[in-house]
């Protein structure tokens, strides 16, 4: 590799290392996939590879471990390009094979990519991330510095990118509310309202009889669901006139759906996850550079299946925007790491520390929104057909899901355990989210006051 403006060589940050011990119980990945049209070659990746890799300080790095001590180190390995042959590469299994294979954290980098191609050049290119070093917003980042350079066949000195030199852990530039004795309190509020919460709505209800914990061996599997032009500008239409969003609606089909799959007539307690960008509330914040930046708000409510659905989005709607307007989720991005010093993990092995996180940090269901992306449809010779995303739930729940808007076309991805989700519930599921979205965009009544 070319020579780098910085090379990184520090200890993991609480929260960079919290993730690592994750990793080590369950794959902790997220994979961006764009189907491209165009002339691309092995050449053009790897020097594309290349390119973002001298960009950015955090994939040079590779994580060395000595007893309980976590450390980044330089790594001279390039990020490896995979090509596969088109007879034995779907999108599906492909996508499902790298959010469930780990990366060998001592060996680095933490990305790789895949490639194949299909008649008609068309080409599927897949970056997969480790959550160490990247959220879902890094990763379009990464896919859009990727295409820059691989779409400029004719002239590749024009598009060199810049490097960057900011490699700082979102938890050591959180702002004062999130620190020292102010963080202190306010992560105790945090923490006292989830108690609070829990004892008025019952704790979360899951998807298992009894939470076991993604363990190594609970392969996950992906299904997507794609809407039309015309869907999607007739969900957006219709969530502003129920004074509602496109989150809150898609949040809600889970959220309803997930209560169809128990007694007809039970509440039931539902705590959904929504990731929350919060690289503005950083200090300094964060902009191109790659890094974890992502924390959490939750959605918590008594729900059952009959409820209204667009009530349902308001209410997503409200909570959410409530805690981002209180920055709750900048706190919430400190307690993963007291969580870990409380209970002293440490001392115990993965399985241990899984088993902690699974029954003070459960939750339900989950729902990642990127948007409308900001990625271009042309690069130079390239031209972007499709985009797809998908995240392992690793220790952190049973369910989670992704959705972007890409080309005013909207797709949703679906990431659930084989062995929670066989293929009657799996179908069953994903088929009562589409229902209840078409149902709320045909039904004629407004619930909006």
């Amino acid at each position: 590799m070319a020579d780098h403006p910085t090379t990184i060589e520090r200890d993991l940050s609480p929260l960079e290392k919290v993730m690592c011990r994750m990793n080590e119980t369950s794959p902790l990945n997220f994979t961006m996939a764009c189907t491209v049209a165009g002339p691309l070659s092995r050449e053009n990746l790897l020097f594309a590879l290349d390119e973002i890799q001298r960009r950015h300080p955090l994939l040079r790095v590779q994580i060395e471990k000595l007893g309980n001590k976590y450390r980044f180190t330089p790594t001279q390995s390039r990020i490896p390009l995979e090509k596969l042959e088109a007879t034995d590469a779907d999108l599906v299994t492909v996508m499902q094979r790298q959010i469930n294979t780990p990366f060998h954290q001592e060996q680095g980098p933490l990305v790789r990519c895949i490639w194949f191609e299909e008649e008609g050049g068309v080409h599927h290119v897949l970056l997969t991330v480790h959550h160490v070093i990247g959220d879902g917003m890094s990763g379009m980042q990464l896919l859009r510095d990727l295409l820059t350079v691989a779409g400029s066949n004719s002239n590749r000195n024009a598009y060199t990118l810049e490097a960057l030199d900011n490699h700082l852990a979102m938890d050591h530039r959180l702002p004062p509310s999130a620190r020292n004795w102010a963080g202190f309190v306010n992560a105790a509020k945090f923490s006292a309202l989830n108690i609070f919460q829990d004892i008025r709505l019952g704790a979360p209800d899951l998807w298992t009889i009894k939470g076991e914990v993604s363990i190594g061996n609970r392969e996950t599997i992906i299904a997507f669901k794609e809407f039309s032009e015309d869907f999607t500008d007739a969900l957006a239409d219709r969530a502003r006139k129920e004074q509602s969003t496109v989150h809150a609606a898609l949040s809600a089909a889970i959220c309803l759906s997930f209560a169809e799959e128990f007694d007809d007539k039970r509440m039931v307690s539902v705590k959904h996850r929504s990731p929350v960008n919060i690289r503005k509330d950083l200090e300094p914040p964060a902009d191109e550079e790659v890094g974890m930046f992502a924390s959490l708000a939750f959605f918590r409510a008594r729900i059952n299946q009959h409820d209204d659905f667009w009530t349902t989005a308001r209410s997503v709607r409200e909570q959410i925007e409530n805690q981002v307007r209180r920055s709750v989720p900048v706190v919430a991005a400190t307690v993963p790491c007291r969580l870990y010093r409380f209970f002293r993990c440490d001392r115990l092995d993965n399985r241990k520390m899984a088993d902690i996180w699974w029954r003070y940090a459960k939750s339900s269901t989950g729902l990642t929104n990127l948007g409308r992306v900001d990625l271009p449809t042309h690069f130079g010779d390239l031209t972007v057909k499709e985009l797809h995303t998908a995240v392992s739930p690793g220790i952190i729940g049973d369910y989670t899901s992704t959705v972007t808007t890409f080309n005013n076309r909207l797709t949703l991805s679906f990431m659930m355990p084989a062995k929670v989700f066989p293929a009657a519930r799996r179908n069953r599921f994903v088929d009562n989210v589409e229902r209840r979205l078409t149902a709320a965009l045909s039904d004629s009544r407004s619930s909006a006051l």
